[in-house]
């Protein structure tokens, strides 16, 4: 429902900060976030493989493009939470490198693990 008036000043301006913030991430080199869900996704079709179920069967998701969907809106708001902490810089390298460890231990521990070690 529009109110007739003109939007405020603040609210141009952080629409105008979210957006650039979105083009600045979007042009960026692929990184270890990026490769998470590729990793991620290729581990719990062989989670649910090891469970005789399919996509189908999943209970969390629907297909692969719902969990690939999923793992990228939650990977920008992890990238989007870094960046607007208090020292922006620190909270990136933090989140890399808490991507980097993630995308070992999906490699490396069981099906088990698997939501605990994506939302650690």
């Amino acid at each position: 429902m529009s109110t007739g008036r003109p939007p405020t000043t603040a609210s141009v301006m952080m629409v105008t900060a979210v957006i650039g913030l979105l083009l600045v991430i979007s042009c960026r080199a692929p990184d270890a976030c990026d490769s998470l869900c590729v990793t991620a996704r290729t581990t719990y079709e062989r989670c649910l493989e090891a469970e005789g179920r399919t996509w189908i069967d999943s209970v969390e998701f629907d297909s692969e493009s719902d969990f690939d969907n999923w793992c990228h809106t939650w990977t920008l708001e992890r990238r989007l939470l870094a960046r607007t902490g208090e020292d922006a810089s620190d909270g990136t390298e933090e989140l890399l490198h808490a991507c980097e460890a993630q995308q070992q231990r999906l490699q490396d521990d069981s099906c088990d693990e698997f939501f605990s070690i994506l939302l650690d």
